[in-house]
């Protein structure tokens, strides 16, 4: 889904009036309106503010806090580059209009290029002996047994304490006993030591490798 974006210009004239051979002053400006600018980054927390150096990491955060505010200032949704993993299908009705008078942006910081991938995209799989299937999905690892049913979830928790809405990348089992599962989210390495089941071996040719 592209960035909505609404743009407001107003343009304000000043007139001058000649009474009499007299000239009347201009009325006074009208005060600044109030603009809240909230800043969503795929590494914040929804639990942030929402200003530059506390951003929020959801889409769906960023329309609740601009639809709070939104009758009482203009509302610009900077958004910083990366990927934005949706957990629910973002829709805009009226609400997100502005009201009073008041607009809503949104739009992209200066250079950056936000994306947003749609729901639960699978990205990477692994096999444990047993024939369980483990599959990449937004927000951590879905377990899938031989009968095609998911049996567990493993969310993967960001710094902030919430299941984060970053999508793995990848994901393979490693260690002596193979029960050691390790998970790739962008820039961060996740490791899971015991797991129940060690993971599938590979034989490729003459070496024997761990599916990772």
């Amino acid at each position: 889904m592209r960035p909505c974006t609404r743009l407001a210009l107003t343009a304000v004239a000043a007139a001058t009036t000649v009474v009499a051979g007299a000239m009347t002053a201009p009325p006074a400006p009208a005060a600044d309106t109030a603009v809240v600018t909230i800043v969503v980054a795929p590494g914040g927390a929804d639990r942030d503010a929402g200003d530059a150096g506390h951003p929020v990491a959801s889409l769906a955060r960023a329309q609740e806090m601009a639809r709070a505010v939104s009758g009482e200032a203009d509302v610009v949704v900077q958004l910083a580059g990366g990927v934005y993993h949706l957990a629910a299908p973002l829709v805009f009705t009226g609400a997100d209009s502005g009201r009073n008078g008041h607009t809503v942006t949104w739009q992209a910081m200066p250079g950056a290029t936000p994306l947003v991938s749609g729901l639960d995209t699978p990205d990477s799989f692994c096999l444990d002996v047993a024939g369980n299937l483990y599959i990449g999905v937004n927000g951590g690892l879905s377990i899938f047994n031989s009968q095609g049913k998911r049996i567990k979830q493993i969310p993967i928790i960001g710094a902030a304490g919430s299941c984060t809405t970053s999508g793995v990348t990848n994901c393979g089992f490693g260690g002596e006993d193979g029960k050691t599962l390790y998970i790739t989210q962008w820039t961060t390495l996740w490791k899971i030591d015991n797991m129940p089941i060690p993971g599938l071996d590979w034989t490729i040719g003459n070496q024997r490798a761990k599916c990772e």
